[in-house]
């Protein structure tokens, strides 16, 4: 269960880390360094400055409950096998549900090159 936990929310962190560089490059900052902010701060429920251990665990509870709901498709508090399988079908073939993947191929298809900028 630990390995899936794991698996779990470092795709749901992928997720909030893409689209958060992708409104921070909008905005003339540096996307990484918003994006860890964002998510620091969003984890330090008491604005101490501090993630302590309970802060740190809550915060990835609630992704690891976000996802198990947007699997459960009939809310029946249990996973099937087709429930729990990624969808693959037209994604797979075509797309993908990675945000980060999908961004990538849209500069792709549109052929934007724009450099990343590195800050020191």
């Amino acid at each position: 269960m630990k390995k899936w936990r794991g698996l779990v929310v470092g795709v749901a962190a992928v997720g909030l880390v893409g689209l958060t560089i992708g409104i921070a490059g909008a905005q003339g900052q540096n996307p990484f360094e918003k994006a860890i902010e964002d998510r620091f701060n969003s984890m330090d429920a008491n604005k101490d400055g501090n993630i302590s251990y309970d802060e740190y665990e809550a915060a990835y509870q609630k992704s690891i409950k976000s996802s198990f709901e947007r699997r459960d498709q009939n809310k029946d508090g249990a996973l099937s096998k087709e429930e729990f399988m990624p969808k693959i079908g037209k994604a797979g073939a075509k797309g993908t549900s990675n945000p980060f993947q999908r961004m990538m191929q849209k500069k792709k298809a549109t052929g934007e090159k724009k450099p990343v900028q590195h800050t020191k």
